[in-house]
């Protein structure tokens, strides 16, 4: 009886490996993504990564900070001087140190 179960078993388990060969084998080709695509997987990633959060300065309104969209994605502001680094917040367990656009 163990023997029929174990072959059972065996057969089962070759049977599987197989048919994901098999299934696996075609490769798929990837369709060349047309301008309006390519356009709208950019927004898909930039929207969805959280670019803005570092790429875009921010204003600062009542409501807290928000972002500057007539310089989005501009990066650090242009003739603004990087705040200086506190080596007191460099080490284990410190995690983050920013400016005030929380970009730099």
């Amino acid at each position: 009886m163990r023997k029929i179960i174990f072959a059972g078993v065996i057969t089962t388990l070759f049977s599987i490996v197989l048919l994901f060969q098999f299934s696996c084998a075609g490769e798929k080709t990837a369709k060349p993504l047309s301008q309006g695509e390519m356009i709208a997987l950019g927004k898909y990633i930039v929207t969805t990564s959280g670019c803005d959060d570092c790429h875009t300065p921010k204003i600062f309104t009542e409501n807290g900070p928000v972002f500057d969209t007539t310089r989005r994605f501009s990066g650090y502001p242009q003739g603004e001087v990087l705040p200086a680094i506190d080596m007191n917040m460099i080490g284990p367990g410190k995690w983050s140190m920013t400016d005030k656009h929380l970009g730099a």
